[in-house]
């Protein structure tokens, strides 16, 4: 099946994996705090070092594409995606609603460079917004929703780019993370859990 294909048969998938994520969802374990206000932090984090890491793997990519296994990438981006999911749910956002909010850019006017940067301002603007929430006891949904916004429009573009099929990336990265459910080994790092 084609990525264009797959990608009108996305709002449906994006739904089922929204609804799958708030099952999976583990609250935090932050003490003193209220447990909104820690999950606000952790996904918020979560989105950061995940972009960070998808940007990484993007950079490495650029510096030696030959034998590089983009699968690092799709796997990297599965748990972006996954902590994005996580924080719109969190703050009450109808998820097809954000990832759909903005139009992409055609295929021609696509360069992985400036993906890299949307998708770093994104997570840093989310970032943002929840260190002010935590610093003022403000919760400025416009704020997070601007950056949750431009993720989606650049985790979108970036599997435009790279023909990645988005559905395909959170089918992987739920199995990944069921996996490690039924392991009892969601916390933790690496990927030897």
């Amino acid at each position: 099946m084609d990525t264009a294909s797959n990608c009108k048969q996305l709002p449906h998938f994006i739904q089922l994996y929204a609804a799958w994520t708030s099952d999976i969802m583990i609250p935090s374990q932050l003490p003193g705090i209220t447990p909104f206000i820690a999950d606000a932090v952790v996904f918020s984090l979560g989105l950061g070092g995940e972009t960070g890491e998808v940007v990484d793997e993007l950079f490495q990519f650029q510096q030696n594409p030959i034998g590089y296994q983009m699968d690092n990438v799709r796997k990297e981006h599965g748990d972006a995606m996954f902590y994005w999911v996580s924080l719109a749910l969190l703050l009450g956002f109808e998820v097809l609603s954000l990832y759909e909010a903005e139009p992409l850019a055609s295929i021609d006017e696509l360069k992985l460079t400036e993906i890299s940067d949307q998708l770093v301002i994104a997570a840093g603007l989310v970032q943002e917004a929840c260190k002010k929430y935590v610093r003022d006891a403000n919760l400025d949904r416009a704020k997070f929703h601007r950056g949750l916004v431009l993720f989606a429009k650049s985790w979108r573009e970036l599997c435009l780019l790279l023909k990645f099929n988005p559905a395909h990336i959170l089918a992987k990265n739920k199995r990944k993370a069921e996996g490690r459910q039924a392991r009892g080994t969601l916390r933790g790092s690496g990927n030897n859990r």
